[in-house]
Formats: C-alpha cells, structure tokens, sequence
C-alpha cells in the first residue's frame, strides 16, 4: 500500500509518498525486491517514508494471508532486527528517504533501537489516524489510556504478536 501523504498535511508542492513492508516481506532477502517491485508498478525512483507495516512475519509468497489447508493463518519467523538492516539498506541505497515502523509495541521499538551497529533510527511508529466526534473524544478521555481500540486478531496467535505487551 502506497499513500499520499500530502493531501492530509495541509498545502504542500509536492506529495509525499510512503510505503508499508506487508508481513510476506519480512525476511531481510525480500525487503528490497519487495520495494523495488513497488516504485516499479508506481514509476518512482523512491519513497519518503517505508515502513514495515506489523512487526509479524507471514509466510513469504503470492497470498497477501497465506493459510494452510484448515484455513489457519500460516505464520513466519523473522529476526526484526535484520528485517531494519534490510529497510537501513534501502534508505542508503536511495530508494526510501526515511525507514519506520508502525503498530510496533515498546519492547519491539526498543528492540531495534537498542540494536547494536543502528544506523538509522525508526522516523515514527505509525498508528492508523481516524476522525473523532467531540463525543467520541469525551468518552475516551475517560477511559484507562492503555486501552486498544483496534486488534489484528488474524496475528493473534503470532509469537511477534504486538498487541500482548503494553506500549
């Protein structure tokens, strides 16, 4: 998924462009085929801002939700850290301005900021952005701050599933 960042920012020149790194693509031998694939079917050179999209790994493949043949979603397992090595090197390469991440929890942020050899922090941890009524607003100021409105039960038995922990 590619978006347009401009039009929500306010009056800019230019968009601004970034891209999530779905789960299939994890694996650190992926992640630049996988953004070069991208900038192709979009004719760009790159973009501002890649992210890997959920700190859980998928089973790399054709199937955006790969499942077995009882219907269960087929799982990966990936070392996050070598998966923002790979995001590092596209950012060298010129193919990303910036590298982040998005609906990571603390201790997987930690994980790779307390990665030995970073080179490049993660820019932001993206969390989906919705309107709110003032009502909406006035019941939400009252409730525990941890709370999670939103749960990606399709990763739930995920061991890298991020929603388990605090943030």
């Amino acid at each position: 998924m590619v978006q347009n960042l401009g039009d929500s920012l306010g009056d800019l020149s230019c968009p601004i462009y970034y891209k999530w790194l779905w789960s299939t693509f994890l694996r650190p031998e992926l992640v630049q085929t996988g953004l070069e694939i991208s900038l192709r079917k979009l004719q760009l050179s790159y973009v501002d801002l890649f992210l890997i999209h959920f700190p859980a790994a998928l089973k790399p493949g054709e199937e955006f939700f790969p499942k077995d043949t009882d219907g269960k979603t087929i799982f990966d397992t990936v070392d996050i850290c070598a998966t923002w090595e790979a995001l590092e090197k596209c950012e060298e390469a010129g193919l990303a301005k910036s590298i982040g991440v998005s609906n990571f929890n603390s201790k997987q942020l930690q994980k790779i900021l307390n990665k030995p050899g970073l080179k490049y922090k993660p820019v932001c941890n993206q969390v989906f952005d919705f309107q709110l009524t003032p009502q909406d607003m006035e019941r939400l100021d009252g409730l525990n701050r941890n709370l999670r409105y939103f749960k990606v039960t399709a990763f739930a038995d995920h061991p890298d599933y991020p929603f388990c922990d605090e943030y």
